[in-house]
């Protein structure tokens, strides 16, 4: 479903990207699979950035550079290192 939900965040369709990522978030700690979580934090601060870089609504506030913090952390914390490697080049460019 990640997969589904970086189509949607491809395709523009902001909202339910999210709505699919926070419902994977959410079963993913219900599981214990902190391993996606990381994955799906990215894609909604993705989502984020678009929305900005569109002028359109923002129903949430976040500071980008924290969260991407958050993300690095749960990178490590399951040895997800290419995906950290991509969060920390993104976390560079800020």
């Amino acid at each position: 479903m990640t997969n589904v939900a970086n189509t949607f965040g491809d395709m523009g369709r902001y909202d339910e990207s999210d709505s699919i990522c926070m419902k994977i978030m959410e079963e993913s700690m219900y599981c214990y699979r902190l391993n996606i979580l990381a994955a799906n934090v990215y894609n909604n601060i993705w989502n984020y950035t678009e929305r900005i870089r569109k002028s359109m609504p923002i129903k949430q506030e976040f500071n980008e550079k924290n969260v991407l913090k958050k993300c690095i952390v749960l990178c490590q914390i399951s040895r997800n290192t290419t995906r950290e490697s991509i969060v920390r080049k993104r976390l560079e460019k800020l």
